[in-house]
């Protein structure tokens, strides 16, 4: 699985206040990816069991500043075809 994502902010706003942390959580609820304190990032995992895997977008960090988020996912399937 693969994707980007990136912050939407009111212009202004200063670059340290559209900072935001992101993890990818696996069916049973573990961290496979994190990046912590970035307004934007690409992410790539290999999903290794079925199930429901979870993206988080936390702005613990900084309550006072409202921020969106943008994010473009694609699944993706590895193919083993030969030519």
């Amino acid at each position: 699985m693969r994707g980007a994502y990136f912050v939407n902010a009111a212009p202004g706003t200063e670059k340290k206040d559209r900072l935001i942390d992101f993890f990818v959580l696996d069916p049973n609820y573990q961290v496979i990816f994190s990046r912590r304190k970035n307004e934007e990032g690409i992410f790539r995992f290999n999903t290794t069991m079925e199930g429901q895997y979870t993206f988080v977008f936390s702005n613990m960090k900084d309550r006072v500043n409202p921020k969106s988020v943008t994010i473009a996912i694609h699944p993706g399937y590895e193919t083993d075809k030969k030519e």
